[in-house]
């Protein structure tokens, strides 16, 4: 089971801990962690989460052709 923030205060902690929103995203802070009953801040976590991973898959994906391009394997 994912261990859930205390409050708000113990996430924004983590947070910049972490080193910020994106850092914390990519450690693996999710939606399921965030305090119990803060429906406004897991739904707002939620579209973060959602917008991070299609930003990373975008950003993969560049960097793909990037490194294609590197190795002299462009492609269209």
């Amino acid at each position: 089971m994912t261990e859930r923030f205390e409050d708000r205060e113990a996430l924004a902690a983590k947070i910049e801990w972490e080193g910020g929103l994106m850092e914390s995203l990519d450690c693996g802070i999710t939606t399921e962690m965030m305090p119990e009953g803060d429906t406004g801040l897991t739904e707002a976590w939620a579209k973060l989460e959602a917008s991070f991973r299609e930003t990373s898959r975008l950003a993969d994906a560049v960097q793909e052709l990037l490194d294609a391009e590197q190795d002299g394997e462009a492609t269209p």
